[in-house]
This record gives structure tokens, C-alpha cells and sequence, in this order.
């Protein structure tokens, strides 16, 4: 007994010999190099800053993953190989990687600033599958709203090398030249367009000549003459409302309209 009880003690006191002498490097460590504590309320507010970007890097990816989702999916490129165009492959596959690597980067980002908010690696594994469930949610919600469409037109008229490289349906549905043209509706001669065809098979007749007036996504304006239109849409068309028409140019303000198509 008397061994057993003399072994713990000296066991005791070479780990308090250790203990004392880390503590005295640590705190010969804080001397030299000048260390202070944090105070509470700065590691609170670096918390909140890192929540904060967090929270907006997921909705920007959203909104990224939405324009993504716009890109892959509103191409109608059964109705561009009817009017004669046809989507470069090669810039419409690299206007969906760049989306796609921009998202990518976005939602990295978010889960690197959740990672550095407290306790997060209590549940880092679980928030980072509840992030990507909110991020596709809250991106079919943008694209459901046409959200993506206003974003997409912000970038294509403030960056000159994003419309002349990568195709999108704004720059294909903005070349008269080649007979497709599309705006916002400024004008029409009568209250607006109503078509409610019987048969959904039928592509009904604006028999009835109407004047309209749009203004394209760069802003100019052009008068639609229409004469036996072909209007592919349900429902009212009205001032404000943008379409998408196939026909060809009369003179440079000035287009002959076969087809009316909702935006």
C-alpha cells in the first residue's frame, strides 16, 4: 500500500512539474508576443459577420443556379430552327458552364463561411444538405418569378464580352436581321390582344390589321405591322408586356410580323 501510495504521489507531482512547465511557455509565449484577450463582444459581432456573408452567398447562388436553370431549359430551339437559326453549340455549352462554375464557386464560398461561424462543426455535415436543399428551392423559386430574366438582362447590357461570346435567348431574340426581334410592348392600337382558341391544336389569325409599338432590350423602339399574324399564346397580351416575334425587317424601325409568341 505504502509503494502504491508513493507511486501516485510521485506520479502526481511529475505531472504538475509538466503542467507547470507548459504553462510557463504559454504564458512566456503571451509576454513576448504581447497577447490580449478578445473581449466577448468582438468574437459575437465576427459571428454575425460570418452568418451575414453566409446568408447572402446563398442567395446569390440561387440566383446564379436559376439563370443556370434559365439557360438550360428556355432555349425553344425547335422555333429558332423554324425561322432558319440555329444555337452555336460552343457558346451555348459555355454559357451554361460559366453559370454553372460561378454557382459552384458562390456555394463553396457560402458553406466556407458557415464553417467559420460558432459551433458549426457541431452540424456542418447536416447544414451543408439543408444549404443545397434551400439553394434549389429558393433558385426554381427566382426562375418561377422570371427573376433570372431581369439578371440575365442586367448582364447583357452592362458587359459587352458576356453578349458578344456567350449566347443567351436575349442576344438570339434581339437580331432583326435575322428576323427575330423582341421587347416590351409601348403601344397598341386597341386595348389589348385576347386569343382563347377552342381547340388547343388551333394557331389562331390576327386577321385585323393592329398598330404596335415595342421597345427591343436596347432600348429602340420599332413599329410592328401585322397582316394574317400567326399568335402562338393564351390569354391577353397588353402595353408592358414583353413577346417574342418572327418575321423580318421592312426598314430600320419598321418590322413585318408573321408570329407572336410570348416572352
Amino acid at each position: 500500500m505504502k509503494n502504491k501510495n508513493q507511486n501516485s504521489i510521485e506520479n502526481k507531482g511529475e505531472n504538475s512539474i509538466l503542467h507547470s512547465g507548459f504553462e510557463s511557455k504559454i504564458l512566456n509565449k503571451i509576454a513576448k508576443n504581447k497577447i490580449e484577450p478578445i473581449p466577448k463582444w468582438k468574437l459575437v459581432f465576427k459571428d454575425l459577420i460570418n452568418w451575414f456573408k453566409y446568408l447572402i452567398l446563398v442567395i446569390i447562388a440561387s440566383l446564379i443556379l436559376s439563370i443556370f436553370i434559365y439557360c438550360v431549359f428556355d432555349t425553344n430551339t425547335d422555333l429558332l430552327e423554324r425561322a432558319g437559326v440555329y444555337i452555336d453549340g460552343v457558346r451555348y455549352f459555355l454559357c451554361c458552364m460559366f453559370w454553372l462554375a460561378v454557382f459552384i464557386s458562390m456555394s463553396l464560398l457560402a458553406r466556407y463561411c458557415f464553417a467559420k461561424t460558432n459551433y458549426s462543426y457541431r452540424v456542418l455535415f447536416k447544414a451543408t444538405h439543408a444549404t443545397i436543399a434551400v439553394l434549389i428551392l429558393l433558385a426554381l423559386i427566382f426562375y418561377y418569378y422570371n427573376v433570372n430574366e431581369f439578371l440575365e438582362k442586367i448582364v447583357v447590357n452592362n458587359i459587352p464580352y458576356y453578349s458578344q461570346h456567350f449566347k443567351t435567348k436575349m442576344t438570339v431574340w434581339s437580331q432583326p436581321d435575322r428576323g427575330l426581334l423582341s421587347g416590351k410592348i409601348t403601344y397598341i392600337s386597341e386595348d389589348n390582344i385576347c386569343i382563347n382558341p377552342k381547340n388547343v391544336y388551333d394557331v389562331p389569325h390576327l386577321s385585323n390589321k393592329i398598330s404596335i409599338e415595342i421597345s427591343d432590350f436596347h432600348n429602340k423602339k420599332w413599329n410592328i405591322k401585322t397582316d394574317d399574324t400567326l399568335l402562338y399564346f393564351t390569354g391577353c397580351i397588353s402595353v408592358g408586356d414583353e413577346i417574342r416575334i418572327f418575321g423580318k425587317t421592312h426598314d430600320s424601325n419598321t418590322f413585318d410580323v408573321k408570329e407572336i409568341w410570348r416572352w
